[in-house]
């Protein structure tokens, strides 16, 4: 008998401790759900609390320490980022979305061969991954490697011929090329797969911009600001472009002006309302971190060169061009519109553009 009862006890203990593992195995998928919709809304500290509690329910749970990685790298801490992802593999070696985060943190830290391994492990172990495609094509475009770059993408495209994004990163590709006849086939075809997305557009516009084709880039200056009318950024590029264009941008330029002119990248919006000189824009685009400094210097040089350039300071303008291309990585946005601002002027004989009074 007292068998019987022992072994219904245990029974019973085991029946108890099932339904609780069943119990835990359900709310870790709910904070893991939760997770990636704050992670989708750009809510990375929220989405973290809710990996982590779905993580703590079940620590084998590999998907939620690689989406916690995915929104650590978001935030830019690429350590914790990596961690989430060793730990995962420690736990699948096979698993090839961890390989494909650990490669994203690894290249936004600057470590672009540790990341190209990473993608090549990921697309090993799962051949018909589109987008570690295209991200190791990202990462080959980071290192100035465009035709392998290209191939990366033409390879997400086989896979996934709606890819947007793949679309756009290959159009990036050719314009830093020169081929800005494909580019442009590419940017039309991404922005045809997602009209939403702003960052075809910018790219259109910078090959009109290159092409010297200035009014040609107003529209898609002008759609993105309607799709992102916080994109500070978006205006201050449509005002100058207008204003190369010979086309009124004050409407612009006070909308912009009722936005905060502290942070950056205020203080451009400071230059061209004459609420600050050059020298106090560069100084104001100094920062702690190494990386976002230049990336600010950059810009405040290519816009001080352009303020320069329709205020018919030509000498000046070819000084800080000059400066932009000399700070800003080859693989920037405005390397390119700098360094043909540079062309322009001395093909044409310094000649200044746009109207006076800016």
């Amino acid at each position: 008998m007292r068998w019987l009862v022992i072994t219904s006890s245990l029974t019973l203990v085991a029946a108890v401790l099932r339904e609780y593992r069943v119990v835990d195995s359900i709310a870790s998928v709910v904070f893991f759900t939760q997770g990636n919709s704050y992670r989708e809304q750009g809510a990375y500290d929220r989405a973290i609390q809710q990996y982590s509690k779905a993580i703590r329910l079940d620590p084998t749970f590999v998907a939620a320490l690689v989406n916690r990685g995915w929104a650590y790298d978001e935030k830019d801490d690429y350590d914790r980022s990596i961690q989430d992802c060793n730990q995962a593999l420690l736990i699948d070696p096979t698993d090839a979305g961890a390989f494909n985060i650990r490669a994203n943190a690894y290249s936004d830290k600057g470590e672009k061969d540790r990341a190209i391994q990473d993608y090549d492990r990921a697309i090993y172990f799962r051949p018909t991954y589109s987008i570690a495609f295209d991200n190791r094509g990202m990462t080959y475009s980071d290192k100035g490697e465009y035709d392998r770059a290209i191939q990366d993408y033409d390879q997400a495209i086989r896979l996934n011929p709606n890819y947007a994004g793949a679309f756009k990163n290959r159009a990036d590709a050719f314009c830093d090329k020169g081929e800005y006849g494909r580019a442009l086939q590419d940017y039309d075809r991404a922005i045809l797969l997602d009209s939403q997305d702003g960052s075809g557009l910018y790219g259109r516009a910078r090959v009109r911009f290159l092409q010297d084709q200035i009014a040609d880039a107003v529209p898609d200056l002008q759609r993105n600001l309607e799709l992102q009318p916080e994109d500070r950024f978006g205006a201050i590029l449509l005002y100058v472009i207008k204003v190369r264009a010979g086309q009124n941008a004050d409407q612009v330029l006070s909308a912009v002006a009722k936005e905060d002119l502290v942070s950056w990248p205020g203080p451009i919006v400071s230059l061209f309302l004459t609420k600050m000189d050059s020298n106090a824009l560069l100084k104001a685009a100094r920062s702690p971190n190494a990386k976002t400094e230049r990336g600010q210097l950059c810009q405040a040089l290519f816009f001080v060169g352009e303020h320069d350039l329709v205020a018919r300071r030509q000498k000046a303008a070819i000084s800080e061009f000059q400066r932009a291309v000399n700070t800003c990585d080859p693989t920037w946005y405005l390397y390119l519109p700098a360094r043909a601002e540079l062309e322009r002027l001395g093909r044409n004989g310094n000649k200044a553009y746009g109207k006076t009074g800016l």
